[in-house]
C-alpha cells in the first residue's frame, strides 16, 4: 500500500492519489473526493491500476518488456555504449543490437524476453518507462506468498511433520497402554485368586476351630 508505481511517466503513482487512504485505527477509507480530483486532472494515472505499459520517449521505438526480469520504472538509454540504465536502482546493462526484418533488435540476456526495437541502429538517447500495474503487483504478491519456497507452503510442510511426529506419538502411547492393560489385567487376575484362596482357607479354619470348640 505505501510502496509507489512507477513507470507510468517521470513521477511515481501513490495510492493515496486514488483515494485510498490509512485511517488512525490502521482501516482503510475511501476519500471520493480526492479520487475525482485525480480524475479530472490527471486521467492517465488510472492505468496505473490495472493496464501495465512499456513505452519508448520516442514514438518511433516499440518496447515490449517480456518476463518481470526488468524492473519497473524509468530506464535511460544511451546511444553511445547502448547502455540501459535503471533510474531507482542505477543498474545498468549493455544492450545487444541486431538486425530483425526492417528494424534492429536491442536485447540483453540480463532481462529475458525484453526487447526493444527502432528503425535504425543508432537510435539516439531515449527513456523507457516499465509499468506494472497495481493488479500484477497484487497477482505477484500472491505469487511470491504461495510458491514453493513462500513462507505459507513453509509453515504448512512444518505442521505437517508435526501432525506427523504427533501421530507416531499417540501410537507408541496406545501400544503402551494396550501393555500395561494386560499386565494390570494379569496382576489383578493373579490377585484376585490369591484373594479367593484366601476367603476358602478362612472358611477352613473357622470350620475347623468351631469343630473344635463343638467336641
Amino acid at each position: 500500500m505505501t510502496d509507489p508505481i512507477s513507470g507510468y511517466g517521470d513521477s511515481a503513482i501513490y495510492f493515496v492519489e486514488f483515494g485510498i487512504k490509512t485511517a488512525a485505527d490502521g482501516s482503510y477509507t475511501f476519500d471520493k473526493t480526492t479520487f475525482d480530483r485525480t480524475y479530472a486532472k490527471a486521467p492517465d494515472k488510472f492505468y496505473a491500476l490495472t493496464e501495465d505499459k512499456a513505452y519508448a520517449s520516442n514514438p518511433n521505438i516499440d518496447v515490449y518488456p517480456g518476463s518481470t526480469g526488468i524492473p519497473a520504472g524509468k530506464h535511460t538509454f544511451a546511444g553511445t555504449g547502448n547502455i540501459l540504465s535503471h533510474e531507482l536502482s542505477n543498474t545498468q546493462k549493455t544492450l545487444f543490437s541486431a538486425a530483425s526484418g526492417s528494424k534492429f533488435s536491442f536485447t540483453t540476456t540480463d532481462y529475458p524476453g525484453f526487447l526493444m526495437q527502432a528503425d535504425n541502429n543508432t537510435p539516439g538517447d531515449l527513456s523507457i518507462y516499465i509499468g506494472r500495474s497495481a493488479k500484477t503487483k497484487l497477482n505477484n504478491f500472491f505469487a511470491d506468498a504461495l510458491a514453493s519456497n513462500g513462507n505459507h507452503d513453509a509453515v504448512v510442510a512444518l505442521y505437517k511433520e508435526q501432525s506427523v511426529n504427533l501421530d507416531a506419538r499417540l501410537d507408541k502411547i496406545d501400544q503402551r497402554e494396550l501393555l500395561l492393560q494386560s499386565r494390570y489385567t494379569k496382576e489383578f487376575s493373579a490377585m484376585e485368586k490369591v484373594v479367593t484362596n484366601s476367603s476358602s482357607s478362612e472358611d477352613f479354619i473357622t470350620q475347623m476351630v468351631d469343630s473344635w470348640n463343638k467336641s
